[in-house]
């Protein structure tokens, strides 16, 4: 086997993809349709299919270490070359599908596995689907506890509002009240004086009265409006 040897389909098994790794499945494209989406391919066919060095074949060395080609010596087990006139022929990476060797029963296992997955996915689908709709009628439910919510929020913020504004009439009513009481209070406090000094004048005139009563005795007499013993009765 010469350097210029290239794996063919193995490049494509580098890389494995999670969803590959299960199925045991890869797409790979036609060469001769690079547009074309290809066929899945079981892997396990592609590693038995594409062949691969082997790292103990003295043949197979490293770029650094293989010695050039000679020129005059041609091997016809090396695959097919494309050549577009461009540059130095390059062996083709990938051969067609009829060069696959893929047997019949593979395509057999594919469209069984093919029409599996279909179920599975209709599966999929319906639990999918029903999932949804618990989450429709979950999200409505809470739509409508929500609108309950509200609507019980709003009646709440009318009684707080109501009940401030009691209070602060009732704050307002005590204020009115305390100042009617305050008024009456200072009123009989007036009042009481007012009577205090009618009773002292009273008192103070009663007073001056009889001390000229007694100076006018003392100097003339007494009055003779004002007998000493009281007249005897008429009958």
């Amino acid at each position: 086997m010469s350097e210029d040897w290239e794996p063919t389909i193995s490049e494509d098994l580098e890389a494995y993809d999670p969803v590959e790794m299960v199925f045991g499945l890869r797409q790979v494209r036609n060469p001769d349709k690079p547009d074309s989406r290809g066929n899945w391919v079981d892997i396990c066919k592609i590693i038995e299919y594409a062949p691969r060095p082997d790292p103990l074949d003295p043949l197979v060395q490293d770029d650094d270490e293989a010695p050039e080609p000679d020129e005059d010596d041609s091997d016809d087990s090396q695959p097919p070359t494309d050549t577009d006139g461009a540059g130095p022929s390059r062996p083709r990476k990938r051969p067609p599908r009829a060069e696959m060797n893929v047997p019949t029963d593979f395509w057999l296992d594919w469209e069984e596995w093919k029409r599996a997955n279909t179920r599975e996915h209709r599966v999929i689908h319906d639990e999918y689907a029903r999932h949804e709709a618990t989450i429709n009628n979950t999200y409505q439910e809470i739509r409508r506890v929500t609108r309950v919510l509200d609507i019980h929020e709003t009646r709440q913020l009318a009684i707080i509002d109501s009940h401030t504004r009691l209070s602060a009439q009732l704050d307002q009513f005590h204020a009115q009240n305390a100042q009617i009481l305050a008024g009456q209070e200072e009123q009989r406090r007036r009042d009481e004086r007012i009577e205090s000094a009618q009773l002292r004048a009273e008192q103070r005139a009663e007073a001056r009265a009889k001390e000229m009563m007694e100076q006018f005795a003392r100097h003339f007499g007494p009055h003779p409006s004002v007998p000493d013993d009281p007249p005897p009765p008429l009958f």
